[in-house]
């Protein structure tokens, strides 16, 4: 795919990603964690064996993936601490990035829409790769908070991307709702800060802008705050890392008008 102009709504809620959306809701009383033996082992091969070797060759391959401050989470996030993790969403590799690159060794998942489980065997598989669909009733909400609470508690990490909808090398920020951050700010969990920005290929220059992944220092909920409060200081130091690192030497690639520019 080369340069596109997308046009996009008052509301910047447009998803330009290539995924196909069935809108099936959740099954209800869906299952978050498997405790099947044969599934934990064969979800084990496939994340730590199969897949983290494969991506992790592809990324640096074809998108050039860096990453800076990598060391302020080996050296600040308590030993087995659970920690959510935050990025603004450009690329197509959001779905496993912050695996490969950030959360390992430790379990990584990820929050998504519905419609990637609800695809005959690539629902197993994405299961098996730390997907956490987003749950579309009260049932699922309860069966979707505990285990989020069950896997941070081991030591996991949470991806999640306030902006929910992808826009393909976008190098702005887009308007969100602070609600995703209430999560960490529940089970008293860090976080931590991801910036997406691209950078110009220094040799094959004909190759697409290459991708540097900034973190942030770890961000620990403040004991003295109740959940609101955490919430409200996750959001505001979010957002003053996001606008300190988005916009330096971020170089743009596709272009991105309001709808009403649009030439018929």
């Amino acid at each position: 795919m080369g340069r596109k102009t997308y046009y996009y709504h008052e509301d910047m809620q447009d998803d330009f990603g290539t995924a196909i959306h069935n809108n099936k809701p959740l099954k209800d009383n869906f299952c978050y964690i498997h405790r099947n033996i044969f599934f934990r082992f064969f979800s084990f091969i496939l994340y730590y064996i199969i897949a983290f070797p494969i991506l992790w060759l592809v990324s640096k391959i074809c998108f050039g993936v860096c990453v800076k401050n990598k060391k302020y989470l080996r050296k600040e996030l308590k030993k087995k601490e659970g920690v959510f993790f935050y990025s603004n969403h450009t690329h197509y590799i959001d779905a496993y990035i912050s695996h490969v690159f950030v959360g390992f060794p430790r379990r990584t998942y990820v929050l998504s829409h519905p419609d990637v489980v609800n695809t005959p065997v690539l629902s197993t598989l994405v299961m098996m790769l730390g997907c956490l669909p987003l749950p579309n009733n009260m049932r699922n909400f309860r069966n979707f908070n505990n285990a989020m609470k069950e896997l941070v508690n081991k030591g996991s990490m949470i991806s999640i991307y306030p902006e929910g909808t992808l826009w393909p090398y976008y190098n702005g920020l887009r308007k969100f709702d602070k609600t995703s951050f209430k999560y960490a700010a529940m089970l008293k969990k860090p976080i931590v800060i991801a910036s997406e920005t691209y950078r110009k290929p220094k040799i094959l220059k004909f190759l697409k802008p290459r991708m540097t992944l900034t973190l942030s220092h770890v961000i620990y909920p403040k004991e003295e705050y109740d959940v609101n409060q955490n919430t409200e200081m996750f959001y505001e130091t979010a957002m003053k890392f996001w606008n300190e690192t988005l916009f330096k030497d971020n170089v743009s690639y596709h272009t991105y008008l309001p709808i009403s520019e649009k030439k018929e």
